[in-house]
């Protein structure tokens, strides 16, 4: 069953941070340190391996990806994709307009807000 994030927001000229909750969980959505970008943290211990929440966003070739991003150049927009066919570990290296990802800049989800390393 499919988990969604209400958000209780504070503006000022812009969000400051955003509360809301996933599943169990009160997850904050923030500007990272020295305005990186936006992140999301919940100040409760999760255990290894749980399932935070589902990436959603539109499926994109990485052709289409590198349009989006020449497009959105120059401004303050950002594009979250995550691939979804790396061909790692596959005999057949694929062409951009044959590998695809998901970007979650105009459909997505709390999720495109988590870091990692």
């Amino acid at each position: 069953m499919p988990v969604f994030l209400t958000l209780e927001a504070t503006f000022a000229f812009q969000i400051h941070f955003a509360r809301g909750r996933l599943g169990d969980h009160e997850v904050w959505v923030f500007m990272t340190h020295r305005g990186k970008g936006w992140g999301l943290r919940t100040l409760q211990d999760l255990p290894k391996g749980s399932f935070v929440c589902e990436y959603v966003g539109e499926i994109l070739t990485n052709t289409e990806l590198y349009e989006r991003n020449i497009q959105n150049r120059g401004s303050n927009k950002h594009t979250y994709p995550v691939t979804l066919d790396a061909d790692w570990g596959s005999e057949k290296v694929l062409r951009d307009e044959e590998a695809l990802c998901l970007d979650a800049t105009f459909s997505g989800n709390v999720a495109r807000f988590i870091n990692h390393r």
